[in-house]
């Protein structure tokens, strides 16, 4: 994903269900809801073992991804800024 303002556009994905990668085109907004805005919004990675575990807390997250289990966010720095972020 790639910063795009207060949202993340889709760059790239690989192997990921159909209805995620539409919902991706879409656009993700940077809301505390989805576990790859605080990766951008702090600048550092975000990671945990069950995307169920975490439902409370990243509610957009874990709908999108029910049945991944772990999860891993990494900013993509461009100098001192963040210019996206890689998801595993």
């Amino acid at each position: 994903f790639r910063v795009d303002g207060s949202s993340m556009q889709l760059v790239a994905s690989r192997n990921m269900p159909e209805s995620w990668t539409e919902a991706g085109k879409a656009g993700v907004p940077l809301q505390p809801s989805y576990a790859s805005a605080p990766s951008v919004l702090m600048g550092e990675p975000v990671q945990f073992g069950d995307v169920t575990a975490v439902a409370k807390h990243f509610s957009s997250t874990a709908v999108q991804l029910e049945g991944f289990g772990a999860c891993l966010f990494i900013p993509i720095m461009l100098r001192s800024s963040v210019w996206g972020h890689l998801g595993f």
